[in-house]
């Protein structure tokens, strides 16, 4: 499978994402794994993720942001007139390469959102009912922090 999620960060502007403690649904190591897999790090990490913990979780990327492009399949950068049939493709392509249900609904949600933050990938992951503190370091605009409710 060709790398499709890159950093949105730049040399210049690098940041950091972690998610305070949580529990994770049973699921999310493969989530985190398929991320992993499709992950092209600038930085030459082998991963995306760090986690700590097992029953409860600590979640920490090396970004905070990802671009989504597939060749010949889907460009975020790029109008599409029926975005129902291009997550469709999205899907297709996801499937044929062994990507889990639980990864396919984290982008399909990104790309209808047009949002491709990790907080999102966090909710998805998050068992209902948590607050869950993020925390994004940027070494050029600072540190942002906020909460998500699952």
């Amino acid at each position: 499978m060709d790398k499709c999620l890159f950093s949105l960060d730049v040399e210049e502007s690098v940041s950091l994402f972690r998610a305070s403690e949580f529990k994770p649904v049973s699921e999310f190591r493969n989530a985190i794994s398929d991320f992993d897999k499709m992950y092209e790090s600038y930085q030459n990490s082998t991963a995306l993720f760090t986690v700590i913990g097992s029953e409860e979780i600590v979640l920490i990327a090396e970004t905070s942001g990802l671009n989504f492009a597939i060749d010949g399949i889907y460009e975020k950068s790029e109008f599409y007139d029926d975005v129902n049939l291009k997550i469709e493709e999205v899907k297709s392509y996801l499937m044929r390469n062994n990507i889990s249900e639980l990864t396919i609904d984290i982008l399909c949600t990104m790309i209808i959102n047009e949002d491709f933050n990790l907080n999102i990938l966090v909710e998805k992951i998050a068992q209902p009912g948590q607050t869950i503190k993020i925390q994004i370091t940027n070494i050029t605009y600072g540190n942002t922090e906020f909460e998500i409710n699952t």
